[in-house]
């Protein structure tokens, strides 16, 4: 059988991704390793971490991963890692088939580790699937993941089993352009907290923030490898047309209309924005906020009115409108795939008479 990892220049892997002793690790959600091949099996070795909370309740935050067979939208398989190191079959045919196969982690990587031990193939390796021209980046949190988009409103626990980024705004968004995507998405990150309780009067920092995060390939993985060096993201491996950031709901967690914080993160927000200038120097920056919490689009607003002032003629914001009662919740109280489907129509309009991508 053939190591398809010993063969990567005739696959395409889209998303941030890092190699740690010969394991090929996924990081964020809806990252992915497509190729073609002609065979008749094709068995994938995966390791995780099984990550715990405080809590200990390792069995619901299990890394997941889907299967895509031919350009179909809805995955074939979908499979959830339960055991530190497991072998599964993803493609299986008693007469050898032509195949186009990808395989995407569905789950972020705030919760358990994803790595290709091996990816076995019964037959013979083709070229890859051409990519698509435009490139999309999206900067966010628990929204551009998926959280809780396949939960109901009334469930009070969050499995990643809900978790599904290709119902959610970021992706949608990317096939109404017909654009590949990227995601930088945590769920419950901020600017200058995660999200805190109505009941907590200091910024969460014992996670990660998105201005730290944005740096590595993997800096969580890095962490629970307790590497003393992370690896830094080389943003030439993906060059963006278009940058989306949807953050700021878990800073208002914090904010509170409280005028001093509310300050500190319009200082922060408009540092983030120049981090990822200097990372993209050429690409459109679109930023939205809205959807669950609209307390500081004025203040992102501002900022990116400031940068335009001072000459970034690449550089817009979109204010969202709140989600409807009626369109549902998903767990915790996020957006519905009617939510996220009218996001993602609102951004792509907004893009297609922005870029002129028609």
């Amino acid at each position: 059988m053939i190591n398809i990892l010993d063969k990567i220049k005739q696959c395409n892997i889209v998303g941030r991704h890092t190699w740690k002793n010969q394991i090929l690790y996924l990081g964020h959600s809806a990252s992915y390793i497509e190729f073609r091949f002609k065979g008749t099996k094709l068995e994938v070795s995966l390791l995780t971490d099984l990550y715990k909370d405080k809590e200990d309740k390792e069995d619901i935050y299990h890394a997941c991963l889907a299967v895509f067979i031919n350009n179909n939208e809805e995955p074939v398989k979908r499979i959830e890692l339960s055991s530190r190191q497991e072998t599964y079959t993803v493609f299986e045919s008693t007469l050898e088939q032509e195949v186009s196969i990808r395989l995407m982690k569905y789950s972020e990587s705030a919760f358990s580790k994803l790595g290709f031990q091996s990816i076995l193939l019964e037959g013979e390796l083709l070229s890859p699937p051409p990519r698509k021209l435009r490139k999309i980046e999206f900067i966010g949190d628990s929204i551009t993941c998926g959280y809780g988009v396949e939960g109901e409103s009334n469930s009070d626990l969050f499995t990643t089993k809900e978790e599904n980024p290709m119902l959610a705004y970021a992706c949608q968004t990317a096939k109404l352009l017909d654009a590949e995507f990227q995601l930088v998405s945590w769920s419950g990150i901020g600017i200058i907290t995660n999200y805190v309780d109505e009941t907590v009067n200091e910024p969460f920092l014992d996670r990660w923030l998105m201005p730290a995060l944005y740096e590595y390939a993997d800096g969580e993985l890095d962490r629970s490898l307790q590497n003393t060096t992370y690896e830094v993201w080389d943003n030439k491996r993906y060059i963006p047309d278009l940058v989306v950031i949807y953050l700021g709901t878990n800073d208002a967690s914090y904010t509170r209309g409280i005028k001093e914080r509310q300050e500190y993160f319009a200082n922060e927000y408009g540092k983030f924005l120049d981090q990822v200038r200097m990372r993209n120097q050429q690409a459109y920056i679109l930023c939205v906020l809205g959807s669950m919490n609209q307390e500081l689009c004025e203040i992102e607003q501002r900022q990116v009115l400031s940068k335009q002032e001072n000459g970034d003629d690449k550089i817009r914001f979109l204010a969202l409108p709140l989600q409807e009662e009626k369109d549902g919740l998903g767990t915790h109280g996020h957006p519905t795939p009617i939510t996220h489907q009218k996001v993602a129509r609102q951004i792509a309009y907004v893009v297609r008479e922005w870029l002129y991508w028609n």
